[in-house]
């Protein structure tokens, strides 16, 4: 995704360009400030866009097939939408950076459930970046500045344990951005105020 361009492209795995889609706008197929892309197991894309609170749904080719969402706080609703994840049944899950919760959604973006609140403790969150799950679909979610932390979950939102801290140690972070997970269960997280990636953890 490219928030500048607001639009996405498509390469193949040696970087070959194949298409992009999308052009400057808040309607169907238009973005303002696309941020995050997940991918689910029939290749659909689901796009969380920053600028228009929206997230939109497209098949493999770029075809727009639905998008839901507007600005607010109550459910179903983001103020900065950023990251977003698909588990292996379709579910989706949406990371808000300034209302501080992770909403699921199913794939065509009905509403499930919620959780988080602004704060430091377990389940809570002040800045969040990046959602991704693992193969049991396990949730995990970057919280940085204040809390400079990854925080796990069940795909049910039930708490499982976090990791982090402010710093430039090991197992520090000073502002944890994105966030992926390798076929062994290796997880990388991204440092954007430490300017490095750090692989020390494992899923399981």
């Amino acid at each position: 995704s490219d928030a500048i361009k607001c639009n996405i492209q498509k390469f193949d795995n040696n970087g070959n360009f194949l298409l992009e889609f999308g052009k400057m706008g808040d309607g169907p197929g238009e973005f303002i400030q696309p941020e995050s892309i997940a991918i689910d197991k029939n290749d659909n894309l689901f796009v969380v866009d920053y600028g228009t609170s929206h997230v939109q749904k497209f098949d493999s080719n770029g075809n727009f097939i639905t998008m839901w969402g507007s600005k607010g706080k109550e459910t179903n609703q983001f103020m900065k939408p950023w990251g977003i994840g698909v588990d292996s049944k379709g579910y989706v899950y949406v990371g808000d950076q300034e209302n501080p919760v992770v909403q699921k959604f199913d794939n065509d973006g009905n509403f499930i459930k919620k959780w988080g609140s602004y704060g430091s403790n377990a389940v809570q969150f002040v800045h969040i970046h990046d959602v991704t799950l693992d193969s049991a679909d396990n949730v995990y979610v970057t919280c940085g500045r204040d809390n400079s932390r990854v925080e796990k979950f069940d795909s049910n939102g039930n708490f499982l344990t976090m990791w982090g801290s402010l710093g430039c140690k090991d197992d520090q972070f000073l502002v944890p951005h994105d966030i992926t997970i390798d076929p062994n269960g290796n997880i990388y997280v991204s440092d954007s105020g430490n300017v490095h990636f750090r692989a020390n953890y494992e899923s399981n």
